[in-house]
């Protein structure tokens, strides 16, 4: 785990990102819950984040971000 957060720390460093880790509850992520439930939860979050005057921004992970390799494997 320590090697996934150096490399998310790097990643976002190196875009000039600030990050602050938090840990937030169940009742607490409605957004993020419903976001993974299909389109018609994405749109009405979608709603509820126009409706407050934000503006959504769709991210795409890139490639490397989602690479485990060189990673220590647990059942070796």
């Amino acid at each position: 785990m320590q090697e996934l957060v150096r490399r998310r720390f790097d990643a976002l460093d190196a875009l000039g990102v600030f990050s602050a880790v938090e840990r937030i509850t169940s009742v607490d992520n409605e957004w993020a819950d419903a976001l993974s439930r299909g389109e018609e939860r994405r749109q009405d979050v979608l709603r509820m984040v126009l409706a407050l005057g934000l503006s959504p921004h769709r991210l795409t992970p890139a490639p490397a971000w989602r690479d485990l390799r060189g990673l220590p494997r647990l059942d070796a």
